[in-house]
């Protein structure tokens, strides 16, 4: 509203000049692209949610990049300022055409000099397919909503079947090219079509459309929830709004990665860069746009249609740059427009990498990757690894986060591999290069996006590898213990493959809390000891069953000193371990991590189960309490004393 106020001085008042009231009947604001806006669009709370829709709804879990429709915000005018601004709700409709090609073709951009020729094909907008791939619409409530239809909110039909039955059952109606790509539903509908029909027939017809209308709902929902609903769904803006509260609402343009809808999202950035309107119809607000280089980070122009604009304003019929992995043909689509890695990396002098499989090195950022990794960034950057553990790396990071454990904020951005990385390899051991080089080709043979790989990126972290640290000093530095039992705890829950002291780095060791006394809290000892998982990668099947008992060493042995630490930390700080166990499993872990119910097993028992949180809630000096901390610090392949092992 304050901006609207901004743009339309008078707009509230009864003698507001009429322009400004038309395109404000709409409800939209008179620019879409506020900096607020694009905050929320870009928020990662809303990649996630739609991470979980598309898993959802293809039934397997989506691991690729999230395209953006940048919307807009929405506002239902409260009476009596409703009136004087002459706004109507949305009439009911279906944001889908239910007789064009089904299922949607989402393998070729949109063809539109087919479907929108510059003279009218009768009938071709009856069967005409949607500009883009969009499963589900969704807004987030700016304001709450009491629900019913005179509140300003939008109400969805609960008959389900509606939408197959136009599509089986009837011939096309409801549509029409002035009001868009949308099919209106009308409780008696009209056209040629229908009135071809038998008296029967149409009645019939019109009897569902009435039930369908009927089964409108208007639910009420709060400030910050997000409504969602299929673009199947009969749905209809407010008849009224007498609520008293102007009703806000801010769309979000969540859109699955495939060649239809990056060509969408490709067009929409080649005409916002030209100034040309890119969204909704002219009279709703006008598209000046300015500084997005500015407002949006490489990685969120990319997801907002960068990477395929100049593809789309050469008149291209595809703006994929990895239409041939996707069996298009590239019409001369170029990779100009895709970052390359020495655009978004600077690599200081004497850079060297740090192992012999991945290419991997500590870098600079050259240009901002999200807030958390603005340009001038060091970070640790990876390539090689297959974009599902790129992006389970991802997510753990942020998992670590919400535990409160040491986390270094990750990124992942597709480029195109031109650093020699094997010769950075090279310089720190010369035996690395080799490996280095294949495993680039490897993945780039096997990469979804023709000559790019995704980047696993986040910020350097100060310490060294668990491995390395003196052993004494990390097992009687006070706090290490539980430090390390964290990050073991946090491992076998999730599943991470390879654990062991090179997968861990550590810093702060010899500090205590300041008095040298190792105080304690009810979350745990007070240290300033930091330990940070890496190298995360989801495990085997194999790996999962073979590390099945409660020990927390999953795979290399970890120096029993060390070890000897975690156990001290179980008996001394049970309340605290308890909690942390608690935390994990109060987690919403994505189906990326649980997919295939493969970390189900290891969830049913020690130590995450109901009878370890009882040992630990007993605390005291009960033997149960240490003989569990002698089985989750045990080293499962060391043979028990007393035994001989058969030759």
């Amino acid at each position: 509203l304050a901006e609207l106020d901004r743009r339309y001085n008078g707009w509230r008042e009864d003698e507001a000049e009429a322009h400004g009231k038309k395109s404000l009947q709409g409800g939209f604001l008179g620019v879409q692209l506020l900096h607020e806006l694009l905050a929320l669009e870009f928020d990662a709370r809303v990649e996630t949610l739609a991470r979980a829709i598309f898993t959802r709804l293809q039934g397997s879990p989506y691991h690729d990049e999230v395209l953006v429709w940048l919307e807009r915000s929405n506002i239902s005018f409260a009476q009596p300022l409703r009136a004087r601004m002459a706004q109507g709700g949305a009439l009911p409709h279906i944001d889908a055409n239910p007789w064009a090609e089904h299922p949607m073709d989402v393998n070729r951009p949109y063809d539109k000099e087919r479907w929108e020729p510059k003279v009218r094909v009768a009938g071709l907008h009856d069967i005409r397919p949607m500009e883009k791939d969009r499963p589900v619409q969704a807004f987030l409530a700016l304001t709450d909503c009491a629900g019913g239809p005179n509140a300003g909110g939008m109400g969805c039909s609960r008959d389900r079947g509606f939408y197959e039955y136009l599509r089986t059952k009837t011939p096309p109606h409801g549509r029409n090219g002035h009001w868009g790509k949308l099919t209106r539903v009308y409780p008696k509908p009209g056209g040629q079509k229908l009135k071809s029909l038998s008296k029967e027939a149409q009645g019939a017809i019109n009897d569902a459309h009435a039930k369908a209308l009927e089964a409108i709902e208007y639910p009420p929902y709060r400030a910050g929830d997000v409504v969602v609903w299929l673009r199947e769904t009969l749905h209809a803006g407010p008849k009224d709004n007498t609520s008293g509260v102007h009703s806000a609402r801010m769309y979000l343009g969540m859109l699955p990665n495939n060649p239809l809808n990056r060509h969408a999202v490709g067009r929409q950035w080649a005409k916002l860069q030209d100034g040309k309107q890119a969204h909704g119809r002219a009279c709703d607000r006008s598209e000046k746009v300015e500084g997005l280089h500015t407002l949006l980070t490489a990685g969120q122009r990319w997801r907002a249609g960068e990477f395929g604009a100049a593809a789309v304003a050469a008149g291209g019929g595809s703006s994929d740059p990895r239409a041939a992995s996707d069996g298009q043909s590239s019409h001369g689509t170029s990779n100009n427009t895709v970052p390359r890695d020495i655009d978004l990396f600077d690599l200081p002098v004497g850079t060297t990498g740090l192992g012999f499989k991945n290419a991997t090195a500590i870098v600079n950022l050259k240009v901002p990757l999200s807030d958390n990794l603005p340009a001038g960034t060091r970070t640790f950057v990876k390539l090689g690894e297959a974009p599902d553990d790129a992006r389970f790396a991802e997510t753990c990071s942020r998992l670590r986060a919400e535990l409160g454990m040491t986390s270094t904020h990750a990124h992942i951005v597709w480029c195109s591999p031109t650093i020699d990385w094997a010769e950075l390899a090279g310089r720190a051991n010369p035996k690395w290069a080799n490996g280095v080089r294949k495993r680039l080709a490897k993945a780039m043979s096997e990469s979804s996006r023709q000559g790019q790989l995704p980047a696993f990126v986040t910020r350097a972290f100060e310490g060294i590898m668990v491995s390395e640290a003196p052993v004494q000093v990390l097992a009687t530095t006070p706090g290490a213990g539980f430090e390390l039992l964290r990050v073991l705890l946090f491992r076998k829950y999730l599943g991470i493959a390879d654990t062991n002291g090179r997968n861990m780095m550590v810093s702060g060791l010899g500090a205590d809390d300041g008095d040298g006394t190792g105080s304690s809290s009810a979350d745990g000892p007070v240290t300033g000891v930091q330990i940070l998982s890496v190298d995360e990668n989801p495990s085997s099947t194999g790996q999962l069953a073979a590390s099945a008992g409660p020990s927390l060493q999953t795979a290399q042995t970890i120096h029993s000193s060390v070890m000897g630490a975690v156990s001290a930390a179980i008996t001394e700080h049970p309340e605290a371990v308890a909690g942390f166990i608690r935390a994990l499993r109060g987690l919403e872990l994505p189906l990326s991590v649980t997919v295939g119910g493969r970390l189900a097993a290891v969830h049913a028992v020690a130590p995450f189960d109901d009878t370890t949180l009882g040992v630990l809630d007993a605390g005291g000096q009960q033997p149960e309490l240490k003989s569990l901390a002698e089985k989750l610090s045990s080293n499962p392949r060391r043979p028990v004393t007393g035994v001989k092992r058969k030759r």
